[in-house]
């Protein structure tokens, strides 16, 4: 869960100032950047109502980079190479980890980030 102090409107005004084009990359549980996917994604994949944001398209996240097992969550950067991370963090689960190479993509749905105002 994220924690943002101003509720609702502040995520709905972060989410509207975020460049149009994001670069998803791969977080390990410290908080370090594993690998980028190398390909960005429009933030019309995602939407946000102010006490989440979600996928609402298939992303497609390219190929499971090595390291992959240490993976727990995927940041939204401003670019490919020295971006800053503009949105907290997606913690991500998988079923099966999957191995380096491994194709994968997120289904509309699957990328949920709920907001918790304290």
């Amino acid at each position: 869960m994220v924690d943002f102090a101003n509720g609702a409107s502040l995520v709905q005004s972060a989410w509207a100032g975020l460049p149009a084009e994001l670069w998803p990359g791969w977080i390990d549980g410290d908080g370090e950047l594993v690998a980028m996917t190398g390909l960005s994604v429009s933030r019309d994949h995602f939407d946000s109502d102010g006490s989440a944001t979600v996928n609402v398209l298939d992303v497609d996240l390219g190929l499971a980079p090595e390291g992959i097992g240490d993976v727990a969550a995927l940041g939204l950067f401003s670019a490919l190479s020295d971006g800053d991370l503009v949105w907290p963090p997606i913690a991500v689960t998988f079923a099966q980890t999957p191995s380096e190479g491994d194709p994968l993509t997120a289904r509309a749905g699957d990328l949920l980030s709920e907001y918790v105002a304290p």
